[in-house]
């Protein structure tokens, strides 16, 4: 077995666990736990078809015959578009410009491209729109009306949301004489660290988050593409989703002050992790004295585990909204990129 196919493997594996484990400490259906299974899994096969395609990718780039599209076989293309599409997909292309490649945008500093193609009846109008059905990874969120199942999962994430704000709070409170500790200058003190340590015992390293209210369940459905206002509605939903996926209020850890005081200034590492300026000076201060370096480096860690733990809870333990923002998100994507040439 090849390397490649051993990492595959071995990704499977871990999601598998790491998705029963959360289900079954939701007491979430035997049901769900495997739709939530087999949808991660696809996700992780597509991922590793979409990377043997690159080599193929890169090299139609730099043989000038462009790859706005998926890459498809060529016989495949002659076949279901027609010979005299594809050759007008090209020139289209050549004339108007390459459609943008949702699937690999970073959604949050690329929407004003999103606005001015997919957003513009327009530009749309002026692509070649294919007419078919297609099967749509949680499409069933799709269905209908997309835009009222929307705004019921955003409200469902504000509920939640507003709950976790008072949970991170009080969290916070928790870490607050760790940090100021660490923050003035009684660290310098060997006998004032003694006590410190003395008198606290560590942080709690889990945290447990309200779950969002909502029964709709990602299923696989086939839809329809879309016609020209279709497109312009799904970009729309998309630029929705994106502000709720990518930093939205609804994210308790940024709806207060959880990354101004866990992280160092204009960085993602912690703030006291072992690649902040203030650990090294510790360091240089009790270079001749490695048992109370010891206990500060035992008081940073608390705060580290403590952060780390508590974010892991939010992203791996809890049913926060994400899962099924994004699963909307790549839906309407999908949707988009089978319909537009």
């Amino acid at each position: 077995m090849s390397e490649e196919k051993k990492n595959v493997g071995a990704e499977i594996g871990e999601t598998i666990a790491r998705v029963r484990e959360f289900g079954e400490k939701k007491d979430l259906p035997e049901e769900t736990i495997k739709d939530f299974i087999k949808a991660d899994i696809e996700e992780i096969r597509e991922d590793a078809e979409d990377d043997k395609k690159s080599s193929v990718e890169d090299w139609l780039e730099m043989a000038g015959m462009g790859s706005d599209d998926q890459i498809t076989p060529l016989g495949e293309t002659l076949s279901n578009e027609g010979f005299m599409e594809a050759a007008g997909d090209v020139l289209r292309n050549i004339v108007r410009g390459n459609k943008p490649k949702l699937a690999n945008m970073n959604m949050p500093s690329t929407m004003a491209d999103v606005k001015r193609t997919y957003g513009s009846l327009a530009w749309v109008k002026s692509r070649r729109l294919v007419s078919t059905e297609i099967t749509v990874k949680g499409g069933n969120l799709l269905q209908g009306n997309p835009s009222t199942n929307i705004t019921k999962l955003i409200q469902a994430m504000k509920v939640a949301s507003d709950k976790n704000k008072t949970i991170i709070t009080k969290l916070l409170a928790e870490c607050k004489p760790y940090m100021d500790f660490l923050s003035g200058n009684d660290w310098k003190d060997p006998a004032k660290v003694k006590a410190f340590t003395s008198t606290h015992h560590g942080l709690p390293e889990r945290a447990d988050f309200v779950d969002i209210v909502w029964n709709m369940k990602p299923e696989d459905a086939k839809l329809p593409t879309l016609d020209a206002a279709g497109v312009v509605h799904a970009a729309g939903l998309i630029e929705q989703l994106t502000a709720v996926y990518y930093g939205s209020p609804l994210n308790p850890f940024k709806a207060t002050s959880w990354y101004d005081v866990m992280y160092a200034k204009n960085s993602s590492e912690h703030a006291w992790s072992n690649k902040d300026p203030r650990h090294a000076e510790m360091a240089k201060h009790y270079a001749k004295d490695k048992d109370t370096m010891s206990d500060l480096e035992q008081i940073a860690d608390n705060l580290a585990t403590f952060c780390y733990g508590v974010e892991y809870d939010w992203s791996a333990n809890s049913r926060n909204g994400g899962y099924e923002t994004g699963m909307m998100l790549r839906g309407l994507i999908q949707l988009i990129d089978a319909t537009v040439k």
